[in-house]
């Protein structure tokens, strides 16, 4: 799907709870790993987690409220508010969003939801957020991807613990003068959805070191899998975003895609002819923040005004269902 419709991205913020984690953390805590092993194997170095008074709801106020503080408008102007998240306050309700607009203390009432689509879940959102503005329902949106994914992983695990990161970005969507989104891909695989899930685990470890009371639910991966499957459909769906706009790949300027592995990031550089110095790099810094990771690159980039505007941008992501998300715009 293309489009000519002049909606964008208006301002970005973001928000990293705590000091930095080191790799020295998980060596430091007896499991068998080196820091050297962790960066080789991902391109992590270091990731930030959410103190325990600290509910994703919190990282996405903060995080939403630097958007906000960038935006010439101001939150009366806001129609609605989208949370993507795997890692809701509430397993139940209310939802996030909802406790976002109570903390911003909206004095007006707005359209409030989230949505999972892990780690696609931003992308996914903007999307929403375009075909509601399009339709002429609502003019400005909040969109923010805010995760706590420590509360999901078990931290006696080496093969998921040393992935995973906590952190919040967001974005205002809304009319622009020019540039704004051109086109946008996305699917889901449910056949794959086994290949990275939450399942309950009886013996799983906090992030201090205690034990959790009960069987918990927690992050399961086959790494290999999603290594192949995360490569195969972010190859496929940029492939079908050039297709359908209509632009070449070598005119793209920045790619912001999903920081799970830096090696996928490099093997879909390759396939695509891609230089990697285009893609936007910062999983050494966060890990895999799940939702919060490409607005968190985002908000890197233009904060370090690698992105200008009349720049050509991808956004792209993928993750657990299986899902992906990619979007063409021209930064505004």
């Amino acid at each position: 799907m293309s489009t000519n419709n002049a909606i964008g991205i208006l301002s970005v913020g973001h928000y990293l709870p705590n000091d930095p984690v080191s790799n020295d953390h998980f060596v430091n805590r007896g499991l068998d790993t080196s820091p050297e092993w962790i960066e080789t194997r991902s391109g992590i170095i270091t990731r930030h987690i959410a103190a325990d008074n600290q509910h994703t709801s919190d990282l996405a106020v903060l995080s939403a409220q630097r958007a906000l503080d960038a935006w010439s408008g101001d939150q009366t102007q806001l129609d609605f508010i989208i949370v993507a998240t795997a890692t809701p306050d509430h397993q139940g309700f209310p939802s996030t969003a909802c406790l976002v607009q109570q903390k911003l203390q909206f004095d007006h009432p707005i359209e409030a939801f989230d949505i999972t689509a892990a780690c696609s879940g931003f992308a996914y959102a903007l999307s929403i957020a375009y075909a509601k503005i399009n339709a002429g329902l609502s003019q400005y949106g909040l969109i923010i991807g805010a995760e706590t994914l420590s509360r999901l992983v078990d931290w006696s695990d080496r093969r998921t613990c040393i992935l995973f990161g906590d952190g919040a970005g967001s974005a205002i969507v809304g009319p622009v003068s020019s540039g704004g989104f051109i086109g946008f891909n996305q699917g889901a695989d449910g056949q794959a959805s086994d290949i990275l899930c939450c399942t309950p685990q009886p013996h799983a470890e906090q992030f201090s070191g205690s034990p959790y009371p009960a069987a918990t639910s927690m992050i399961q991966m086959d790494g290999q899998a999603v290594f192949k499957k995360g490569t195969q459909v972010v190859v496929q769906s940029l492939r079908e975003l050039m297709a359908t706009t209509g632009i070449a790949i070598d005119a793209i300027d920045h790619v912001v895609c999903h920081q799970a592995n830096r090696r996928i990031l490099a093997s879909v550089a390759k396939q695509l002819g891609i230089p990697f110095d285009k893609f936007i790099i910062n999983i050494d810094r966060v890990g895999n923040t799940s939702a919060a990771s490409i607005p968190l690159a985002l908000c890197d980039a233009v904060g370090h005004e690698k992105i200008q505007p009349g720049d050509t941008v991808i956004l792209v992501g993928f993750g657990a269902g299986f899902t992906w998300s990619s979007i063409l715009l021209e930064w505004s």
